[in-house]
C-alpha cells in the first residue's frame, strides 16, 4: 500500500514536476536504451557472419514491416495507460479493471492474428521491395519467425500500460530487462556458436519476448496487486473496446504511416544495391539510442495527463506536458554530441565488410 500511495504522490502531488518524472522515467529509459542496445548486439552477431551484408540488408527490410504490425500494439498501450490511469486518477478502481480486461483480451486475440498474417504476407510484401535472392531469403526467414512473437509481445504491451497507469514504471522495465539479456546470450549462441545466422538471432529475440509472459500473467491475476483481473473482466464489452479502439486509433495510424514511410524508403534505397541498405539499418541502429529519452517521457507522460485529468487537475496535466519535452529535448542533444564522435568505432564494430563501413558511417 505504501509503494501505491508513493507513485500516486509522485502523479498527483508531488510539486516538484521534474524530480517527479525523473524518478519514474529513469526505469523506462534504461529498458529502452537496453533495447537499442540488444538491437545493436544482433547486428552486431549479424555482421561477423559470412554473408553479412545480404544479411543486414534483410534484416533492415524487414523492420518497417513489422513496426507497421506493431503499431496495432503501440496504440492499444497508449489507449491502456490513457484510459485506464483517467479511471483510476478518478477513483473508479472497478472500471479500471473491466478496461484492463478487455485490453488483455484484444490484446490475445489481436496478436495472434496478426502472427498469421504477418507469417503469411512476408514473401509477398519483402519481393514487392525489390527484395530478391539472399536478400530476399534473410528477410522472409526473419520475419516469418519473429511473426510468433506476436501474441508475446502484445499481452507485454498490455501488461504494461495497465502497470503504468498505475505509475509502475519499475515492474515491466525488469521484466523488459530480463528478456534483453537473455535475447543477448541466445543471439550469441544461436549466431555465434550454432551458425542460425538471421533465422538465430530472431529466434532469440522471440524467445527473450515469450519467456516473460508467464509472469505478466501471474502479476495481472495475482490478488495481492493493487489492479488484479480474474476471469470475469475477461469479457469482450463493446463500449470498452470502441473507447480503447477509439484512443488507440490514432497512435496506431501514427505509427503504422511512419512505418509505411520507412518501408518505400526501404525500397528505395535498395535499389542503391545490398551494401547501402546494409548501411542504413546500422545507421538507424546506432540512431535508434537517441529516441530512448523522448520514449522514456512519452510513456510517463501518458500517465501523468491520465491520472491528472481524471483528477480534475488540468493544469499540473499541461505543466507535466512541458516538463517532458523540456527533459526530452536536453537529453536528446547531449546524447547526439556523445555519440557524433563515436560513430566510426560503431560502424567498425558492426560490420565486417569494408563498403559498408564507407556507406554507413555518413549515415550514423
Amino acid at each position: 500500500m505504501k509503494q501505491r500511495r508513493d507513485r500516486t504522490e509522485l502523479l498527483l502531488r508531488e510539486p516538484n514536476l521534474y524530480k517527479a518524472f525523473l524518478i519514474l522515467a529513469l526505469p523506462v529509459f534504461g529498458a529502452n536504451f537496453m533495447k537499442a542496445f540488444n538491437e545493436l548486439v544482433d547486428t552486431y552477431f549479424i555482421g561477423q557472419i559470412a554473408n553479412s551484408v545480404a544479411a543486414q540488408a534483410g534484416v533492415s527490410l524487414s523492420w518497417p514491416l513489422l513496426n507497421i504490425f506493431a503499431s496495432f500494439q503501440a496504440g492499444f498501450g497508449v489507449a491502456g495507460v490513457a484510459v485506464v490511469s483517467q479511471l483510476l486518477g478518478a477513483g473508479e478502481r472497478e472500471r479500471a479493471r473491466d478496461n484492463a480486461g478487455v485490453l488483455l483480451l484484444v490484446s490475445v486475440v489481436l496478436g495472434a492474428v496478426l502472427n498469421l498474417l504477418l507469417y503469411l504476407a512476408a514473401p509477398g510484401v519483402m519481393a514487392l521491395m525489390g527484395a530478391s535472392g539472399d536478400v530476399l531469403a534473410c528477410s522472409v526467414s526473419y520475419l516469418r519467425v519473429r511473426s510468433f512473437e506476436l501474441t508475446f509481445t502484445f499481452i507485454f504491451a498490455a501488461f504494461q500500460a495497465i502497470r503504468q497507469a498505475q505509475g509502475d514504471t519499475v515492474t515491466p522495465v525488469m521484466l523488459s530487462v530480463s528478456a534483453v539479456m537473455l535475447n543477448i546470450v541466445l543471439t550469441a549462441v544461436h549466431v555465434r556458436v550454432l551458425g542460425l545466422g538471421v533465422f538465430g538471432a530472431g529466434l532469440a529475440t522471440a524467445a527473450g519476448n515469450a519467456v516473460i509472459v508467464p509472469v505478466c500473467l501471474y502479476l495481472l491475476f495475482d490478488r495481492r496487486q493493487a489492479l488484479f483481473l480474474d476471469r470475469r473482466h475477461l469479457r469482450l464489452q463493446w463500449p470498452l473496446f470502441r473507447r480503447l479502439t477509439a484512443v488507440a486509433a490514432p497512435a496506431a495510424a501514427s505509427q503504422a504511416l511512419s512505418s509505411l514511410g520507412f518501408l518505400v524508403l526501404q525500397a528505395v534505397i535498395l535499389s542503391y544495391g545490398d551494401h547501402v541498405t546494409a548501411a542504413f539499418s546500422i545507421g538507424n541502429k546506432v540512431s535508434n539510442l537517441l529516441l530512448m529519452p523522448v520514449l522514456a517521457m512519452g510513456s510517463v507522460l501518458a500517465a501523468y495527463v491520465g491520472q491528472n485529468i481524471g483528477a480534475g487537475n488540468g493544469e499540473r496535466a499541461r505543466r507535466a506536458y512541458l516538463v517532458s519535452r523540456n527533459v526530452g529535448l536536453l537529453v536528446s542533444i547531449a546524447g547526439s554530441l556523445l555519440l557524433f564522435p563515436l560513430r566510426g568505432v560503431l560502424v567498425t564494430a558492426l560490420t565486417n565488410d569494408s563498403a559498408t563501413q564507407a556507406a554507413a558511417e555518413p549515415t550514423s
